[in-house]
């Protein structure tokens, strides 16, 4: 597969995703609104699908013009970093999932992270000697990522909702 047609169908895929996300967020707003946490982290998961559907457009545009995918994957992999991270450092006492939610979001800070360099650094890609081009380490990366977001996603949408004070969350302890 060429890399036209791998990051068009990579680009279909997160777009969708994040459609069939935002139908999910849509039907929970009255649930997950009532919790900074959980919005939060609903917003964490549309970035997951949003950012690769960026990134894979970008590389539509400039398969032969580096500096165009080098700046837009190196802004998409900084952004997804700075947020998920954040999302780590602000809610150390609930992920959804718990220990597993937290490993997916610790290894999508490292993918954003290797994400970024290789956009920046696109001949390190060289010195590691896989025989691979930058935007074929970058796809791979990608991948593995959307792969992710999904997962985080169902551990999520599984994740039991907290009790909330006030008489609804009485009346269900009773």
């Amino acid at each position: 597969m060429i890399l036209k047609e791998f990051y068009s169908a990579v680009s279909g895929l997160s777009f969708t995703l994040l459609g069939l996300w935002w139908a999910v967020a849509t039907l929970r707003r009255e649930e997950w609104g009532a919790d900074r946490s959980r919005r939060r982290m609903a917003r964490q998961i549309a970035l997951s699908f949003l950012l690769p559907g960026v990134m894979s457009l970008v590389s539509l545009l400039a398969v032969r013009v580096t500096v165009v995918w080098n700046v837009g994957f190196g802004l998409a992999g900084a952004l997804g970093a700075v947020s998920t991270a954040a999302l780590l450092a602000g809610d150390t006492e609930r992920s959804p999932g718990g220990g597993a939610g937290r490993l997916v979001l610790l290894a999508m800070v490292v993918l954003y992270s290797l994400i970024a360099v290789v956009a920046v650094f696109p001949k390190s890609v060289a010195m590691v000697g896989v025989g691979l081009r930058p935007l074929e380490v970058e796809g791979i990366l990608v991948s593995i990522f959307v792969f992710l977001g999904v997962n985080l996603a169902w551990l999520f949408l599984f994740d039991p909702l907290p009790e909330l004070p006030g008489p609804e969350s009485r009346r269900r302890r009773s």
